[in-house]
């Protein structure tokens, strides 16, 4: 148990993990996973209206997070990558979550 508290209180010390939302993480997360991640297929993922979903990237993409890309084909296409300080907080958020599962096993 004393493991777990460990974990959790070197979390909330993270500044960018204890201001984040779970909506945000789970965003970041799916971000990694996809291949060229549109906005629309973000939505749909999360199972949230697009203006919902936007307010989200906003966020991530004002603390350097995400970067958003225009399709040059269809400017209505917005592709989402993750920044190498995003990919860096997705690596820390995996690595707690791995530590965690291993702590309740």
């Amino acid at each position: 148990m004393s493991n777990l508290v460990d974990i959790l209180t070197r979390a909330a010390q993270e500044p960018a993990l204890n201001s984040a939302t779970l909506r945000q993480f789970t965003t970041l997360i799916i971000v990694a996973k996809g291949n060229d991640s549109t906005m629309g297929e973000l939505a749909n993922t999360l199972n949230a209206p697009p203006p919902a979903v936007t307010r989200v990237v906003d966020m991530l993409e004002v603390v350097g997070f995400v970067k958003r890309n225009r399709s040059q084909k269809n400017r209505k296409i917005v592709y989402l990558t993750l920044t190498m300080k995003g990919e860096a907080l997705v690596k820390r958020l995996v690595n707690y979550t791995s530590e965690e599962a291993n702590v309740l096993e």
